[in-house]
This record gives structure tokens, C-alpha cells and sequence, in this order.
């Protein structure tokens, strides 16, 4: 398994098949680890998502590294992309659950994933916490007023530095598994993360990261306590819990030439 450095901001999945349950909810019902902290504004699980999306960023910013890495010439039979990559924010997505009184389990996600890979290897991916999607408009607004306070912090960025040639002799339809090191970056703090990816190369100028297990995000590290209580009071709940499991699925697309 490879060891991949970068720095990030925050996580994101897509919606490929790949992406890992993890034995917390299918593809489609992750589709936004950190999504699930802010939904606990009106339960526990709402708290748990902003630790997610901690956790969660760590894994754009992974997705972003690989994608970079497939840009030099695979051994498919034809000359690989070069030259910077884009996320394709329809195929991508970060998910993440929230767990509340301890025992009740909520998944969200983000859309409007934004990012990119540069030719030089320079990656950047870009969560909108405001469009988090909870599934229930009241438990969003708590979300983005009480947890991520996204008037005072609208976004969550990671930035990665990724080798172009760690996954050049990926051929179409193979995968790898690689372990991503990163930054992330959320509600003014920042804290490295770590997330198990396996990296696969979908078409000669597109590839997938996606996680195989979720990587877990906590409150605590992003100076988030404060807004999890919050969601806890006004949810009179029990409990909410600090930490949030993240999956994430990205898709990059390299628009160099051939």
C-alpha cells in the first residue's frame, strides 16, 4: 500500500460504486459524512457531522492527490492525459453520519464540490458547508447557523501537494490501495487526517478515489464543541456524538491533451 502526502481541507464523496459503506450506509446514503454532523442540529447526529467533515476533508484532498498522480502515461495501449485535472462535481461526494443518544444513526452529504490538480501537482478541493443537505430543511439551518457557522466560515478547503507519477502505470479498470495523509482545514482550525483509499483509473483521462473504510472526524479538533452543544440543546437531545465516520467518492478529469 502507498503512503501519499498532500494537505486538505475537507472530505467529499462521489457517487461511484466503488465508494466504501464501511457498514455504515450504502454509496448513495453517504453521500456526505460531514453532511450528518450538521444535520444533528436537530440531533445527536447533527453534532457528530462536523467532526466528520473534519475527518471527511482529509479524504478530498486524497481524492485530488491520485487524481494527479494518473495524469502521466498508463500502460493501457494509448498515451495517457497530461496537464491539470478537474473534479467532476456531479460524480463526486463526501458523506458522513451522525450519531445521536447513542444509538440513533443519520446519514448527509454536500453537493457542490469544487476542485482541481494543476500540471505542477498543486491540488485544491472546495466544500460549500453552507449547501450541506441533511434531508430536512430545519436540521440544514441548524447545521449552517449553530454548527459550521458558515456566515463567519462558508467553506472548507483542502490543499494537497500530489506526485504525478505515484499511479502512471495504473491501466483502465485497475485499482489501487493507497493510505492519504493530509490537512484539513475547517471552522478556522486545522488537523492532519488519514484516510485508506483505493484509487482506480475509470477511462484513460479519468480516475476515482474513494474511501474503503470511513475515517472518523472529531468535533474537538476543529473548535466545533461548542457548536454541537447548541445543536444538542436545541434538539433536546441526550447526547450527540463527537466523532463522525466520513466516505467520500471523487472523480477527476483531466482536461490536458492526450
Amino acid at each position: 500500500m502507498q503512503r501519499i502526502p498532500f494537505v486538505f481541507f475537507v472530505c467529499f464523496d462521489t457517487k461511484s460504486g466503488l465508494m466504501s459503506n464501511s457498514g455504515i450506509a450504502n454509496a448513495g446514503e453517504l453521500n456526505s459524512p460531514l453532511h450528518s454532523f450538521a444535520l444533528n442540529g436537530t440531533n445527536s447526529l447533527d453534532h457528530g457531522m462536523g467532526r466528520m467533515q473534519m475527518m471527511k476533508s482529509t479524504g478530498l484532498a486524497l481524492a485530488l492527490v491520485t487524481l494527479a498522480s494518473c495524469g502521466q502515461p498508463a500502460d493501457t495501449g494509448s498515451t495517457a492525459a497530461f496537464g491539470p485535472w478537474s473534479l467532476d462535481a456531479d460524480a463526486s461526494k463526501i458523506a458522513f453520519a451522525s450519531i445521536k443518544s447513542g444509538e440513533l444513526i443519520e446519514t448527509h452529504f454536500f453537493p457542490g464540490l469544487s476542485g482541481s490538480i494543476s500540471e505542477g501537482g498543486e491540488a485544491v478541493l472546495t466544500i460549500p458547508l453552507d449547501q450541506v443537505e441533511t434531508k430536512i430543511d430545519q436540521r440544514n439551518e441548524r447545521m449552517r447557523s449553530l454548527f459550521f457557522e458558515t456566515g463567519a466560515y462558508p467553506t472548507a478547503t483542502i490543499q494537497a501537494t500530489v506526485s504525478t507519477d505515484t499511479f502512471a502505470d495504473l491501466p483502465i479498470g485497475d485499482r489501487a490501495a493507497a493510505e492519504l495523509e493530509g490537512v484539513l482545514s475547517l471552522h478556522g482550525a486545522q488537523s492532519t487526517i488519514y484516510a485508506d483509499v483505493f484509487v482506480t483509473r475509470i477511462a484513460q483521462t479519468r480516475v476515482e478515489v474513494a474511501t474503503h473504510e470511513p475515517v472518523i472526524v472529531h468535533v474537538s479538533d476543529f473548535n466545533l464543541d461548542a457548536g454541537l452543544e447548541a445543536l444538542r440543546e436545541v434538539a433536546n437531545l441526550p447526547s450527540i456524538t463527537p466523532a463522525v465516520p466520513v466516505t467520500f467518492t471523487l472523480v477527476f478529469e483531466t482536461t490536458g491533451a492526450e
